[in-house]
């Protein structure tokens, strides 16, 4: 789009035609108004960038500044936290900065003190139920219910090993006769009758009696859940009372944080933000209350958990409701309580959850997590990795059990030492679930190693993403200068081309384009043999963010190829899968992986140029790296056994890798 500055009539040139300049300025950058974050609010003002050319500037970019009329025209702009404009002005250039400044002041002041009273005038429960009732209203199936609310109901048998687990170091307050028991997150109450089930099984249960408290949103499934375990207390003959809700447990809690022996729970799997999904049933008024009230109601969450809130978060939302259940179970536990919980296994190694995990390991016990990974589908068609953890409070002396699970009866097991317990320390308590912790010690050894983000720094290597993939189609075409790469075309050594190339009037090409580049899937499935799959592309390529890239000058050129090699091996890929909490393989954990000291081996320059090319080689790459490493053979081993290779290939790697380590004691 080429604009040219205001003219005498008060018109701006736009692709041949004359419109009013303010008008359409503000109608372009009105666009990007959308769910502004009004933490920070900014003021700044700047001219208008205009063509030389355009301008008829006889000495060039020297006369940009300068018109046939008069100053090009300026513009006034208040951001939001994210730098996303509220409010804009467009004005002739000789109007002063300050003077408009004034006005956006006293603006911003009323915008601001009409959304703080409208904030102030509800209480917790009216921001719940003001989210809720869209909620409710929007969630018409099942896929709904799961996608909005988080309703992930917790396998039988998962809840069947965690209660014991939990009965096994339940000791009973011998100077009270009830025992006081929660879920506040009920669902159909399966928790509470798997924990009633267990209990009478105790020897010192006799004479005790229940305080059962079930809350939860869904008024359906409490009544059913309160009808199961009615009928259970009166087929036993337990003393009990039941206090079932229909209730948001994030509101109801604070009035009895503390005061439960037991806590058994599940809470949401879901995130608080507006769902896609949504967008082609409901008008736009509808759908801008919804924002406000998931705004509102997001706000007060980041009060109340606050220790939940996740260290960085995409745009303005990212209130994580299973985290923030997380804390609010173990809130509402006494100091000797205990607490079952189910979560997805990110809680244990995401790069957001630092802070809540820190207060879990350092303020409670945590006795157990059993790992269970997404090929047991225990959720039907979602692909997720989850965790079952058994904490008691009041308690901070760590003797963690790990047991990872191979089918939903088979497992095992290993006590955490205090060596280990000390790594996993300085990894802000972060455990390699997907590889064991057997991937530990592995993982101590390789410790003392650069990270491939130094490896970079020293290579001049960088870290970029190249093309938004949002409406991708409109931005290529079937020829051009700069093809386009996607995630789905990039294998291990490999490239298959669409044959679609960038528009460049659409997007201009960033230098990374002109470059050879290192490119790798940011989508990885948590069930496929090999996650990482990464290749070399040649300058003249422009990537979708559904690629990572590392890219360089020409010269550093050797050092891509070394990237390449080190980044498709068994190793760099066994220390991504103790890291990886989803399917993306994000360029912050790449940049965290542990690799050989920055070298340039000829040989395997050469063995990765024969494989780019066709030949296979992968193999004596893979032995190569692995020398680089300098892993002792028992420890490779545990590496390659990790993998799902045959047991040919298994056997044949490792006895070679022996042979390269005796090799190599012979010559020293």
């Amino acid at each position: 789009m080429t604009c040219l500055p205001i003219t005498g009539s008060g018109a701006v040139l736009i692709r041949g035609s004359s419109v009013g300049a303010e008008k359409v300025l503000e109608e372009l950058l009105e666009i990007l108004i959308d769910e502004p974050n009004y933490e920070w609010l900014t003021i700044d003002a700047s001219y208008i960038k205009v063509n030389p050319h355009e301008v008829e500037a006889k000495r060039g970019n020297q006369d940009m500044s300068k018109t046939k009329e008069s100053l090009p025209p300026k513009i006034h702009l208040a951001v939001d936290a994210h730098g996303m404009p509220i409010q804009i002005l467009v004005t002739e250039g000789t109007r002063a900065d300050c003077k408009e400044a004034v006005h956006f002041v006293i603006s911003l002041f009323g915008l601001l003190s009409r959304r703080n009273r409208e904030m102030l005038i509800k209480t917790p429960r009216e921001l719940s139920e003001e989210y809720y009732q869209f909620v409710d209203g929007f969630t018409k199936t099942d896929f709904e219910d799961e996608k909005l609310l988080g309703k992930f109901y917790t396998d039988y048998g998962i809840a069947e090993s965690m209660i014991q687990i939990l009965c096994q170091h339940l000791i009973f307050n011998p100077f009270s006769l009830q025992i006081r028991i929660i879920d506040p997150f009920c669902g159909d109450g399966r928790l509470v009758l798997a924990l009633l089930s267990e209990l009478v099984k105790k020897d010192d249960f006799s004479g005790k009696s229940l305080f059962i408290s079930i809350w939860d949103i869904d008024g359906s499934a409490v009544k059913a859940a309160e009808a199961d375990i009615t009928a259970f207390c009166e087929n036993i003959g337990l003393k009990y009372q039941i206090d079932s809700r229909k209730a948001d447990a994030f509101v109801e809690y604070e009035s009895v944080q503390g005061t439960y022996d037991i806590c058994v729970t599940n809470p949401p799997w879901s995130l608080l933000k507006p769902q896609k999904l949504f967008r082609k049933s409901n008008d736009e008024d509808t759908l801008t209350r919804y924002r406000n009230a998931i705004e509102q109601y997001d706000s007060f969450m980041r009060t109340a958990f606050a220790l939940s809130q996740p260290s960085s978060k995409l745009g303005k939302w990212g209130t994580n409701l299973a985290r923030c259940g997380t804390e609010l179970a173990l809130r509402l536990i006494s100091r000797s309580g205990m607490c079952g919980l189910v979560s997805p296994a990110s809680l244990l190694n995401d790069q957001v959850s630092t802070n809540l995990r820190s207060w879990i390991f350092e303020s409670h016990k945590v006795i157990n997590v059993s790992y269970y990974p997404a090929e047991l589908k225990l959720y039907g068609s979602a692909d997720i990795s989850s965790i079952t953890a058994v904490i008691k409070g009041g308690e901070t002396d760590q003797s963690l059990n790990v047991r990872i699970y191979e089918d939903k009866d088979a497992y095992k097991e290993r006590k955490i030492g205090k060596a280990v317990f000390e790594y996993i320390k300085r990894t802000e308590y972060s455990i390699p679930l997907k590889t064991g912790v057997e991937a530990i010690p592995i993982m101590m050894c390789l410790e003392q190693l650069p990270s491939t983000e130094d490896f970079c720094d020293r290579s001049n290597l960088r870290f970029t993403r190249e093309l938004d993939e949002t409406r991708v189609k409109e931005k290529l075409l079937p020829s051009g200068k700069i093809e386009f790469a996607k995630g789905y075309m990039v294998d291990r050594y490999a490239f298959s081309s669409d044959s679609l190339f960038l528009n460049e009037e659409m997007a201009a090409p960033p230098p990374s384009s002109y470059t050879s580049k290192v490119v790798w899937r940011d989508v990885s499935r948590d069930s496929q043999v090999r996650r990482i799959k990464a290749t070399l592309l040649p300058p003249g390529y422009i990537c979708g963010n559904s690629l990572g890239v590392v890219y360089g000058s020409e010269s550093a050129l050797p050092a891509l190829k070394m990237l390449l090699a080190i980044m498709n091996s068994t190793v760099f890929e066994y220390q991504a899968r103790s890291m990886l909490v989803s399917n993306h393989v994000s360029a912050g954990i790449v940049k965290q992986i542990r690799v050989p000291q920055p070298c340039v081996d000829t040989n395997i320059v050469e063995l990765v140029d024969k494989q780019l090319h066709g030949e296979d080689v992968e193999e004596a790459i893979e032995l190569a790296i692995a020398q680089l490493y300098g892993l002792p053979a028992d420890e490779y081993k545990t590496v390659i056994d990790s993998f799902g290779f045959d047991d040919i290939k298994k056997t044949r790697i490792i006895r070679r890798y022996r042979e390269i380590c005796q090799d190599g004691e012979k010559e020293l």
